[in-house]
């Protein structure tokens, strides 16, 4: 082997180690955003927040199927957007927040978990326009929090997506983790 091959070698080699830690490291962007249930006792809820969503889901779906007030509906087609997102079925998920925020109630709510839909699909921008709308349709200091991670968020995307581009041509479009919040009211 000759010098020229051997030196060309060990560039690869170190590109491919570059890229291998470039795409195993985590982004580090701050706390996971954060979903909230209604307040409202709805059947399925226990068991979403216990960790048994498929069942929460079936059990939410029954409910909503029965509730015929856009009063009564709102709660559980929040607590639906949630327990979609945690099966990872985004597009039933934002199908839920959307429905609820055309009901008229608990649109901030409504708002916020549609936010962190937006955000594990790398819609950032409306991610952003969600939190924000949230922030000003009621006092919950979740929609708050929410845009200040979602900004760490998008910022450490951006700087993955800037080494990438240095190393390779892969595209970085989600570092975040969702957790429900603590309190419900």
């Amino acid at each position: 082997m000759t010098t020229q091959n051997a030196i060309q070698l060990r560039i690869t080699g170190l590109w491919i180690a570059a890229v291998c830690a470039l795409l195993t490291a985590p982004a580090l962007a701050g706390d996971p955003l954060q979903m909230q249930l209604h307040w409202a006792e709805i059947s399925g809820v226990r068991q979403l927040e216990f960790g048994n969503y498929e069942r929460g889901v079936q059990r939410l779906e029954a409910r909503l199927a029965v509730a015929p007030l856009p009063s009564l509906r709102a709660p559980i087609l929040i607590d639906l957007c949630v327990g979609y997102t945690l099966l990872k079925q985004f597009d039933d998920a934002e199908a839920a927040c959307d429905a609820a925020i055309a009901t008229g109630h608990y649109e901030g709510m409504a708002f916020n978990n549609r936010g962190v839909v937006h955000m594990l699909q790398g819609r950032h921008e409306a991610a952003m326009a969600d939190f924000r709308t949230a922030r000003g349709n009621f006092s919950n200091t979740l929609a708050r929090a929410n845009i200040e991670r979602a900004g760490e968020q998008i910022a450490a995307i951006e700087r993955q997506r800037a080494l990438a581009a240095v190393a390779t041509n892969v595209d970085v479009n989600d570092v975040s983790t969702v957790i429900l919040a603590e309190e419900r009211r």
